[in-house]
């Protein structure tokens, strides 16, 4: 009886002792992983450089101090299918900071008038009038259709006075006023231009494909060459 108490006062001894040592080694080694997340090197340190620098240029890029940016914009030029058909295109823009309202018209001496609103969003960039991405959506109108479009634009100065500018607009499919067709589409238009202090001049190529869906509708491509004016505030 006296062994056999024994052996188990031994046993539970053990146990703790066990339970004790893994207690101990667990402190240790969470002690150890605290200290290796304090620590650092030079590597670590150079990481961390890099890492601080590319984030310093990033907000030197994208930091601005102006608040308020206005555009007006006047365009004229004509369709490659049509010559006899000629388009004049007026706008305007407000930003406050990165957001931007926005409104176009675009006249056609004989196709429908547009006119469009958007709302534009600054990505990435200071400011319109500098390098920079933005998306954007809105809403295009005439006297048949009322379509939701979206798309993005991009900004490259190559130089203090040059640049290059791509523009992308999804247009979605949308019912006519009657109800008897729908139409969806999509828009490029890109091109250079020549800025002096607040004068953009610049020359567009566009492309717009629309399809058509209804008794009688075929597709349509409308593409031509603008030239315009651009004047920053």
């Amino acid at each position: 009886m006296i062994k056999l108490l024994s052996t188990v006062l031994l046993f539970l001894i053990s146990l703790q002792s066990f339970a004790l040592a893994e207690g101990v080694y667990t402190v240790i080694v969470k002690k150890q992983e605290e200290k290796k997340s304090s620590r650092w090197s030079l590597a670590d340190w150079l990481v961390t450089k890099k890492r601080i620098a590319l984030m310093d240029q990033w907000l030197a890029l994208n930091s601005s101090t102006t608040w308020f940016e206005y555009i007006f914009d006047y365009a004229a030029g004509d369709l490659d299918e049509y010559q006899e058909n000629e388009l004049e295109r007026f706008g305007a823009s407000l930003y406050l900071k990165f957001l931007g309202l926005e409104y176009s018209r675009n006249n056609f001496s004989a196709l429908e008038n547009k006119s469009e609103y958007k709302l534009n969003l600054l990505l990435l960039g200071s400011s319109v009038q500098s390098t920079h991405i933005r998306g954007f959506y809105g809403k295009r109108k005439d006297s048949t259709y009322s379509q939701d479009l979206y798309g993005g634009s991009l900004t490259l100065y190559i130089a203090s006075f040059l640049g290059t500018e791509l523009n992308y607009t999804k247009l979605k499919e949308a019912k006519s006023s009657d109800g008897l067709s729908t139409v969806e589409g999509e828009r490029v238009e890109y091109g250079v231009f020549l800025e002096l202090s607040f004068i953009r001049l610049y020359l567009n190529n566009f492309k717009e494909r629309n399809s058509f869906k209804g008794a009688g509708l075929s597709p349509r491509t409308d593409e031509g060459t603008i030239l315009g004016t651009k004047l920053f505030f």
